[in-house]
């Protein structure tokens, strides 16, 4: 909806006051956020808990999601706020939903390791890794 009239906005942006610059753009946000949480209902269930919050936390914040499967949590924080539809560009989505799964995957067997450490009372033992190192380099494989 912003889209379509995004030039009478401007216009009008440049012939207010400070002061009301400031309330108008307070609307604009609550408008954009409104229309990203009618784009995610609109996906049907589609969108992974993630990507909802993603789109509906204003800039600035930060919030932590539990993952769907019960492998952890995302912390999402979302550091910069660009309009636009996100609908026009169907890549944008599934590209940040393997970008998530891809870093929760990577958090999640760090997150195995040391909880096996953990549990075992497993320590890194530098001295017999050097040791193993030079036999193996010695022995010749």
């Amino acid at each position: 909806m912003l889209d379509s009239v995004s030039e009478e906005l401007a216009h009008l942006q440049g012939a207010l006051p400070q002061s009301d610059r400031t309330k108008l753009a307070e609307y604009l946000d609550a408008i954009r956020g409104v229309e990203q949480r009618i784009q995610i209902a609109e996906a049907s269930g589609q969108v992974a808990a993630p990507m909802q919050m993603l789109f509906s936390l204003p800039e600035g914040k930060s919030r932590a999601v539990a993952d769907p499967q019960g492998r952890g949590f995302f912390v999402v924080k979302v550091t910069k706020i660009t309009p636009g539809n996100a609908l026009l560009q169907p890549g944008l989505i599934s590209r940040m939903q393997n970008e998530l799964q891809e870093a929760l995957s990577q958090d999640y067997a760090q997150e195995f390791v040391a909880a096996v450490r953990a549990d075992v009372k497993a320590k890194r033992n530098e001295d017999a890794i050097k040791a193993e190192k030079a036999r193996i380099t010695q022995s010749g494989g």
